[in-house]
């Protein structure tokens, strides 16, 4: 069983796993319940009914993660659920700028660290301006890290519409990946010049600070494991500044001269 917190889009995902599955592309089967409804309430929460496969506790490797977009890419499904980078990342950046003024008395390392992360975000919002085009969508995640087990990975209701770099991008910057495994993701995925710029941008977007700001103003987690981030300062630099030096040798790519290694 699993809880959901949203129920209007559910149909959209059962729908879209249907599909995937008479593909013969694995996700978790919804099964509908024996009024033949999706969503069953017990103590007035929804829930929806899963049958899985393996160990679903095991986390994602990036073998699954790029067989799982390769499968899914160019699939014919309407876009309800694609994600505007821009848009989202503008009002999120708004909201958190105006969230800080007030709390920043309160969490003075997450009010010092801030303006970096938040360079970070304009740089990438600035970078979406050049409106590049996505060439065909695949069956992405909306949270991808390297703690993603594979129940998150196959569950529908994680799932979204959008570029193929999405995933993978999310999940180099939040392990410690050899950025040989970069290049040679670079190399052998066949993608567009547009495609590498959605995926550069990707990589220097912080999510991973904002979902640990998140965490740690709804008490999740204490304010000072926000240095655990802080201190990957130099070596996220530099993976990134080796990234883009590959890029601009294969793509056209607008010059950000912070990125250059010197």
């Amino acid at each position: 069983l699993f809880r959901l917190d949203q129920i209007d889009n559910a149909n959209y995902y059962y729908e879209l796993s249907v599909l995937l599955n008479s593909y013969g592309i694995y996700t978790h089967k919804i099964l509908v319940n024996n009024q033949n409804q999706i969503i069953t309430l017990i103590n007035e929460k929804a829930y929806v009914l899963f049958e899985v496969k393996g160990n679903i506790s095991e986390k994602i490797t990036l073998n699954e993660i790029l067989e799982f977009s390769n499968k899914t890419y160019g699939i014919n499904f309407y876009n309800k659920q694609k994600i505007d980078w821009q848009d989202l990342w503008i009002k999120k950046q708004e909201y958190f700028e105006y969230q800080m003024k007030s709390i920043k008395q309160k969490y003075p390392i997450l009010n010092e660290t801030s303006s970096y992360f938040f360079g970070l975000t304009y740089l990438s919002i600035v970078l979406l301006n050049n409106n590049y085009k996505v060439p065909s969508f695949s069956v992405q995640h909306k949270r991808m890290n390297k703690n993603t087990t594979l129940f998150q990975f196959y569950n529908p209701f994680n799932f979204v519409i959008d570029s193929r770099v999405r995933d993978v991008a999310e999940y180099f910057k939040n392990t410690k990946s050899d950025i040989n495994d970069i290049y040679n993701y670079i190399n052998e995925t066949n993608l567009s010049n547009d495609e590498m710029l959605l995926f550069l941008i990707r990589m220097i977007y912080p999510s991973y600070y904002y979902d640990m700001y998140e965490q740690i103003i709804t008490n999740l987690k204490i304010e000072e494991e926000i240095n655990d981030i802080v201190d990957e300062i130099s070596n996220r630099e530099e993976i990134l500044k080796k990234t883009y030096t590959y890029l601009i040798s294969i793509c056209r790519v607008p010059l950000i001269d912070w990125l250059l290694i010197r």
